[in-house]
């Protein structure tokens, strides 16, 4: 394994699919992901409900999707709008069975701080609950910014010590007694590949 931060956090995040393809120890977990009846579909279909202007008004653009790897779901998403799309991740081993299933068309194994495709190659990239996972999430950004000709759509868990709203700080300090009392972390977020989970506020994405 390579002594790099990065590299390991790469190969860490590479592996994390296994124990949910099929035979794995997770499998009966991840065909809940291809559910549409399930609390998680419904929670993800409210997010994709966000980009259904973007393809009505554009219904001939060309979409990458990145850190898709739970079977391409967001690509599956946007192929059912009638868009036309390509689902990347780090890992392809779910993209794997689900271009297998026919539950999407095209893929690509790819790392979002360093994507192989040309400038401009497409005319948007959406990268739903990803970013924050990346070891190096602003060079993620400048890739997708680089990659797109129309938009970047970024969707991602708000990071709520940013805010300084009456309730919100309340909410905050409340659900920080919570994990206290669990022995859990309050403000830092420390991911098992090592790498620290970079959650954002609407202020820093405006910047």
């Amino acid at each position: 394994m390579s002594s790099n931060f990065q590299e390991q956090s790469y190969e860490k995040h590479s592996r994390h699919y296994f124990q949910f393809t099929s035979g794995g120890r997770d499998e009966a977990l991840a065909k809940t992901w291809l559910s549409d009846d399930t609390v998680d579909a419904w929670r993800h279909k409210r997010m994709y409900k966000t980009i259904d202007p973007i393809l009505l008004k554009d219904p001939g653009a060309t979409w990458l999707t990145i850190g898709d790897g739970r079977y391409g779901g967001d690509a599956r998403y946007i192929l059912e709008k009638g868009g036309k799309v390509i689902a990347s991740d780090i890992s392809d081993i779910l993209l794997k069975e689900a271009k297998k299933a026919g539950y999407i068309t095209d893929y690509r194994k790819e790392n979002a701080e360093s994507l192989s495709f040309q400038d401009l190659q497409f005319d948007y990239v959406f990268c739903k609950e990803s970013y924050h996972h990346f070891p190096r999430p602003m060079l993620a950004l400048y890739e997708m910014l680089r990659v797109s000709k129309k938009a970047v759509v970024l969707i991602e868990p708000n990071d709520d010590y940013i805010s300084t709203r009456v309730l919100h700080v309340l909410f905050r300090k409340i659900k920080n007694l919570i994990k206290l009392f669990l022995r859990k972390g309050v403000l830092n977020y420390w991911e098992e590949s090592g790498n620290y989970g970079f959650s954002l506020s609407k202020r820093e994405v405006e910047k």
